[in-house]
């Protein structure tokens, strides 16, 4: 992997088996876009709006990130749906484009990625005007890799967090409304930038996620995020 200096807090047998799945179906992507096969797949993602410098409020809401994969020339698309007003979502899937493709070590200069975003239908009714992309960077990148991977995603998980270029897992607001969410939303697993699962010297997990049988687990880089959506 290209992170050559990161020191995975995941469990030493869990990564072993998760890079020899990732060195198992990248050849069945090469042989798949050898004969020009195109895989979709969408992950859901949970959100609260923002205010004024970036003050959250509201309830939170999940809405839907799709991906595809095409033959192209390294380019990064997202067609975001008019009740979306957001204005960084082209950054965050231009980041989440870049970490895939050093994660699974694919060239995609000769394709191009395109996202989608879209409320999920049962939450159609929220204002989303103030939802933007960057807390849902990290969803995106789990995303595009399992798309690349051909491996699917376990839809019990849900997370928050934004990518960072050396694909650490970012910091991000809103995070009681967002648990609270993804409990209400059914999810079993909800994960969290580091520093994010504690609220007044508690556990977030005690707090909020005990309501749901719910766990909110914090992860620190993208590798750690993988092992959950991935099982």
């Amino acid at each position: 992997l290209t992170f050559k200096t990161y020191f995975m807090p995941v469990g030493a047998v869990v990564m072993i088996l998760l890079l020899f799945a990732i060195n198992d179906v990248v050849g069945a992507y090469a042989q798949s876009v050898n004969q020009g096969a195109q895989i979709s797949n969408t992950i859901e993602a949970v959100a609260v709006g923002s205010g004024e410098f970036g003050v959250t409020h509201g309830s939170g809401t999940i809405f839907s990130i799709s991906a595809e994969i095409r033959d192209g020339q390294g380019r990064v698309w997202i067609s975001i749906d008019e009740t979306i007003q957001g204005t960084m979502w082209q950054a965050a899937a231009q980041r989440a484009a870049y970490i895939a493709a050093q994660v699974t070590e694919v060239d995609l200069s000769n394709r191009d990625a395109f996202f989608s975003v879209a409320p999920s239908p049962q939450y159609a009714d929220q204002d989303l005007s103030n939802i933007d992309g960057p807390s849902a960077g990290a969803a995106m990148t789990v995303l595009l890799i399992s798309q690349i991977l051909q491996i699917p995603l376990n839809d019990q998980v849900l997370m928050t967090g934004t990518i960072r270029s050396d694909g650490r897992v970012g910091p991000v607001g809103g995070v009681v409304e967002k648990a609270e969410t993804a409990g209400k939303h059914g999810a079993d697993i909800f994960l969290v930038p580091v520093g994010a699962g504690m609220v007044g010297g508690m556990p977030l997990t005690d707090v909020v996620g005990s309501k749901y049988g719910m766990e909110i687990i914090e992860v620190y880089h993208i590798m750690d995020v993988l092992p959950y959506y991935f099982s």
